[in-house]
């Protein structure tokens, strides 16, 4: 699936204009996708020949699985999504704990699993605990999504490409909801545009789908 191909999936995605995949038994492309379990994220999963799934899209804990996929396919798409109720739960836990309080014993047990625990960790080391981010501000939590994609892109240690999404459901970016292409390799902001126009992605969707000033930059360090 190329660049072109994906942006255009995603906005019929986010626009309810699916194709009609009933008559199909084959997925469309040859790509993995690694994203969130949040089932608003249910309609993306068709195109995508393998599909790994995990709270707020960490990929540290399936690294074994993303590893066989790459080794299966051409591409490999992480997505991260606004309004992700994984990294508000995290960031309650981590204020709880910070203000001396015992979360209930349920939601310690919860969090503190190989898988969410590594959200904890990667929360923990863009925001002090001092200074974490109110659990509804859907902005922060935006920042916190998209550089940890940002991050993945540029450890990239074989030849395949991957790409960063960010699936935009509260319109915390924009004026609409949308997906954004958030980085691709090492590349991000409008080194990520002029990256992807040389390769075939017309400037009106670079413009309207590339997130070409990520905010703010000390999020995204």
């Amino acid at each position: 699936m190329s660049d072109t191909e994906v942006v255009k999936y995603l906005e019929a995605f986010l626009d309810g204009r699916l194709p009609d995949w009933s008559e199909q038994s084959q997925p469309a492309t040859t790509a993995t996708l690694v994203t969130c379990m949040d089932g608003r994220l249910n309609p993306l999963m068709r195109p995508f020949r393998h599909v790994i799934r995990t709270a707020g899209a960490m990929i540290e804990p399936v690294e074994g699985s993303v590893g066989l996929g790459i080794d299966a396919t051409a591409v490999t798409f992480l997505a991260t999504h606004g309004d992700c109720l994984a990294y508000r739960a995290a960031i309650e836990y981590l204020a709880t704990s910070f203000a001396g309080k015992s979360a209930d014993p349920d939601v310690v047990r919860t969090l503190n699993q190989p898988d969410t625990k590594m959200l904890l960790r990667y929360i923990n080391t863009q925001r002090p605990l001092n200074e974490l981010p109110d659990p509804s501000d859907q902005q922060a939590l935006a920042e916190l999504a998209i550089s940890y994609v940002i991050q993945w892109t540029s450890r990239n240690r074989n030849e395949k490409p991957r790409i960063g999404l960010f699936i935009d459901l509260k319109a915390t970016l924009s004026t609409r909801v949308q997906p954004w292409v958030v980085s691709y390799e090492q590349l991000s902001g409008q080194d990520l545009a002029d990256f992807l126009s040389m390769h075939g992605l017309t400037r009106q969707l670079v413009v309207t789908h590339v997130l070409t000033a990520p905010r703010p930059v000390r999020a995204l360090r």
